[in-house]
């Protein structure tokens, strides 16, 4: 499992890891449905523990069905529903199929050798990958060459792994060593292996550009309590998958002065507030029984313990995930009680359950079993067909946003196309397509004479950014939906009429799900300052700054609509407090100083556009934006486009291909800023 990865996926890592997951989860109920069909019987090896673990997994549920905006991308996000819910039934039918036909009810230890073994081999790839061994091999890709390689997906990933494997390796050796059978030299070289790499581990995150950005503690809890202040959310949370709009909605004002300002997280500071968090009392009661129950077991995990100490510092990744139901597994193996269908008459179950004699301990056959064990196997055969369609179309959006480097627009085009076609229920795949399309469409738009084949092309592709942006909002309305819906009519501004109103409706809804963020009143703010409206982009800048108060772009636009505005002391002082945040060596720097030595020394009478024009739409004279209320967004068509022969570029601003950025491999607990 921790050297599981496929490079054909945005994420090569979590994703696919997760993705097994679910595989070997189906794989093992089908194989105890194909069991339960021989024997004409089911027959179950339960412990105190399925009730809680039960309990979980009802609760991942529920808050799924209530509470998830969107389901099918709650279900498919690592660490999410799936991924719970495989674990769980690995617990539950790995445990069938490993005490098969035994009869005894011996201490089962199945971790202990391959997690070692596997803690040494990710040791020796990362040594490899630090020390520059796996750079010199000319026929590895460059993402394996780069010195932070490991197939756990990030350097804090591996080093967290590694410290609970060492710790219950340690525990391990110590009580399968007696006098007559020693701990082997091998095991010995294996466990300083693993240490070594987590020493070489924690000192490679040391270093700035290797240190994961990680919420802090206090943030996570000023979250959680902000999400209890709802009735709904406080009980079932806001859905699991859904924490980012948790975090945008309820983020301390406090972290815009450090540097974690600009990340969108999309877990919490621990396992426990992400939990709190995204399923509500509900879950955090499911967890705590759980938690309980472990804690009343009469042979204590140190494993097991281990991580549930670990996921109150850190969040729970999904390497973490995979140890602590690994070590339930092992737990839940031991002291099984038995139970099977049909009931047998025997007082001993246990000794007559898997009778190798002729099948006269069987029944000679139970209809009701095999139907059950069938309909398991077509409900598994349904599963595995909706889970290959959805890996296929991530695989296909992942190699259209590669095709996006190259000139080949129509296959970017097709391969984008055919992932919709294959899971239509991923925002982020509509956000790929619609900047796609208005890429496209700036493409086509730059051509120095404009047919009218071209112009149908032109509004085609913009439509259909459009539409695609908008069903990205309706699947899953966040902050990022919004923001992309903005951004995609602000390339419309000079082309579409409407566009202005709808590009402002939008921010103003992003903003809604975001309200602290200054980077979208920086950008609204640029919107009004386009549309040379300057008193309200003033407004959005002044709010940025307050916000923000070392916010230098924010400062640096506010001075120059405050010399728009000719308000020259106001934009002399924002000039000198851009300054005073950038560094001195900058060009940047250079720029600032230049606007600021080419203000007039005597201010003028300013003439400026009163802000209540634009909440008067009324009073609003010809020329002056009219804002489209946000219930209005999304129900209409949108802006319209009119594109002349004179008006060759949809948009001022760069054509470039934008697409979404996945979160980066260190850090698999934010998105990028």
């Amino acid at each position: 499992f921790p050297f599981f990865f496929l490079p054909i996926t945005r994420d090569y890592f979590d994703f696919n890891k997760h993705i097994l997951l679910t595989v070997a989860a189906l794989l093992s109920i089908a194989v105890f449905a194909i069991i339960s069909i021989k024997q004409r019987r089911f027959v179950f090896y339960t412990h105190p523990l399925d009730r809680a673990l039960l309990g979980v997994a009802g609760t991942f549920l529920l808050s799924l069905l209530i509470s998830s905006p969107n389901k099918v991308e709650a279900l498919l996000f690592p660490t999410g529903v799936l991924t719970i819910l495989s674990l769980i039934s690995i617990v539950f039918f790995g445990r069938q199929l490993l005490l098969y036909g035994k009869h005894q009810k011996e201490k089962q230890s199945i971790a202990g050798m391959p997690l070692l073994y596997s803690a040494a081999v990710l040791s020796m790839l990362f040594f490899m990958s630090r020390f520059g061994l796996l750079a010199k091999l000319s026929s590895l890709p460059a993402y394996m060459k780069t010195e932070t390689f490991t197939p756990a997906g990030s350097v804090f990933m591996l080093v967290t792994f590694l410290t609970i494997v060492v710790l219950y390796s340690v525990f391990f050796l110590r009580s399968s060593g007696t006098k007559k059978n020693t701990v082997s030299p091998v095991s010995v070289l294996l466990l300083v292996l693993s240490v070594s790499a987590v020493l070489v581990g924690l000192s490679t995150l040391m270093k700035p550009q290797y240190r994961p950005q990680l919420l802090p503690h206090s943030a996570g809890w000023t979250i959680t309590v902000e999400s209890l202040k709802n009735g709904k959310t406080a009980l079932f949370g806001v859905g699991p998958g859904n924490f980012l709009n948790a975090f945008t909605q309820g983020k301390p004002p406090a972290m815009n002065s450090g540097d974690l300002w600009a990340f969108r997280f999309i877990n919490s500071s621990n396992f426990y507030f992400d939990i709190f968090t995204t399923l509500g009392l509900v879950g955090l009661a499911a967890i705590g029984y759980l938690l309980f129950s472990i804690w009343k077991l009469r042979d204590k995990h140190l494993g097991l313990l281990a991580v549930l100490i670990a996921i109150v510092v850190i969040p729970a990744n999904i390497l973490l995930l995979f140890l602590l139901f690994l070590f339930l597994l092992e737990t839940t193996a031991n002291h099984v009680s038995m139970l099977h269908y049909p009931a047998k008459s025997s007082s001993d179950p246990l000794a007559e359950a898997f009778d190798e004699d002729t099948g006269k301990n069987r029944p000679t056959g139970n209809r009701s079993v095999i139907f059950f064990s069938l309909m398991i196997l077509v409900g598994i055969a349904s599963t595995g067909y909706f889970l290959a369609r959805a890996y296929s179309a991530e695989a296909y959006i992942t190699r259209g946003i590669n095709s996006a480097a190259t000139a080949n627009n129509r296959e970017t085009y097709d391969l984008q196309l055919k992932a919709l076609e294959l899971n239509p229920f991923m925002s982020a795949y509509h956000i790929v397509f619609a900047r796609t399309n208005i890429a496209l469409a700036n493409l086509v738009a730059g051509k120095e004479n404009l047919t009218d084949n071209d112009k149908q092309t032109i509004n085609q592709l913009v439509t259909q950014a459009v539409n695609n942006a908008k069903a990205a909002v309706q699947l899953s309305p966040s902050v990022i939906t919004w923001e992309n819906l903005a951004s995609i009519y602000a390339n419309l501004l000079t082309a579409a009429k409407g566009a202005d109103q709808w590009t402002v409706a939008a921010y103003d809804r992003a903003i809604s799900f975001d309200p602290l963020n200054p980077a979208l009143r920086l950008a609204l703010g640029g919107v009004y300052y386009s549309l040379k409206l300057y008193e309200p982009a003033a407004r959005q800048f002044e709010i940025a700054v307050s916000m923000k108060d070392n916010y230098a772009n924010g400062w640096y636009n506010l001075a120059n609509t405050y010399r728009q505005l000719e308000k020259i002391e106001q934009a002399r002082a924002a000039y000198q407090k851009t300054l005073t945040i950038l560094e001195p060596d900058s060009n940047d720097y250079k720029k600032a100083q230049e606007e600021l030595t080419a203000l007039p020394e005597k201010p003028v009478t300013p003439s400026v556009t009163n802000l209540e024009e634009l909440t008067q739409p009324e009073s609003t004279p010809s020329g002056r934006l009219q804002r489209r209320p946000i219930e209005d967004l999304g129900q209409d068509a949108g802006p319209q486009i009119s594109i002349s022969p004179e008006e060759n570029v949809i948009a001022s601003e760069s054509s470039d291909l934008l697409l979404p950025q996945t979160p980066d491999a260190t850090d698999s607990s934010t998105t990028s800023p």
